[in-house]
């Protein structure tokens, strides 16, 4: 059990952010403002927006973008052209394929955002969008104060993890976690100085090696399985043993077809080059 204290601390700062929140709906109304939510999880982004709309008297619109979105400022026009809303809330950046050219759009497009939505808005980010924003879209994000914070307390980002490691397990052909989603939960819980149990830690790097073969790091998710396989050897957990290594030979198979290919293409290319040269 993670300090008490700690967990207040988070609750409190989650209350004072959702309090400015309310605030701003309520104050920039018919005028163009730009805030930035930062909040890593879509559990608590949905707690949070529950409790926000049982609190605001402004009535305000949420948008939620589908990962082909193009533009920014196109999609939320479209979306608001014909009945402008007292706010709008976006959700769902992270999840657009080409972000950062969608980012850099909004950048360029940001005097139109002022000039044509007479409204607040509030984006909800993640680090990693956050990370991206200050890359391609510090000229508008410039327009925004310091973001607010939403921060899940350590005890729920444990089970939260825990929750991900069964998931991983129990359903390993369909499982799906992002890198980001990963790289989230590990540095939060390391600037709560929570560590993770042997147990943990092992199911941790399984998830690690799920994301890294599928984004063809094969190396990278031979390391992480059979740092995972070691775990299980010595706490015999056979059936999870049994996983990690049938993960162990589809990835030693995929760099085998990997390897024939990259074989194939040299071949062509040297007979390519033979043609040319004759």
């Amino acid at each position: 059990m993670v300090n008490s204290n700690l967990a207040e601390d988070i609750a409190a700062e989650n209350e004072r952010s959702l309090s400015t929140l309310v605030r701003t709906i309520a104050r920039f109304q018919g005028t163009f403002s730009l805030t930035i939510v930062r909040c890593n999880y879509a559990s608590l982004r949905s707690e949070m927006l529950q409790k926000l709309r049982e609190r605001s008297s402004v009535e305000y619109q949420e948008l939620a973008l589908e990962p082909a979105s193009k533009s920014l400022y196109q999609t939320i026009l479209n979306a608001v052209r014909e009945q402008p809303p007292k706010a709008l809330i976006v959700v769902g950046i992270e999840s657009v394929v080409a972000i950062d050219d969608l980012l850099a759009g909004a950048n360029r497009a940001r005097d139109q955002f002022k000039q044509d939505l007479a409204f607040p808005l509030i984006l909800w980010v993640t680090d990693a969008v956050l990370d991206k924003f200050s890359r391609s879209a510090n000229d508008l994000k410039s327009w925004a104060p310091p973001p607010l914070q939403f921060t899940m307390p350590p005890d729920d980002l444990m089970n939260l993890l825990w929750q991900k490691a069964e998931q991983a397990f129990a359903n390993v052909e369909n499982f799906k976690l992002d890198d980001c989603k990963i790289e989230s939960l590990r540095n939060d819980l390391s600037s709560l100085g929570e560590t993770l149990n042997p147990e943990l830690q092992a199911s941790w790097l399984f998830i690690g090696g799920l994301v890294a073969f599928h984004k063809s790091q094969i190396d990278l998710a031979l390391e992480h399985y059979q740092q995972s396989l070691a775990f299980s050897q010595q706490n015999q957990q056979w059936e999870r043993q049994g996983i990690v290594c049938q993960k162990i030979a589809q990835a030693y198979n995929r760099k085998a077809e990997l390897h024939r290919a990259g074989k194939h293409c040299y071949g062509i290319r040297g007979q390519y080059s033979k043609v040319v040269a004759n």
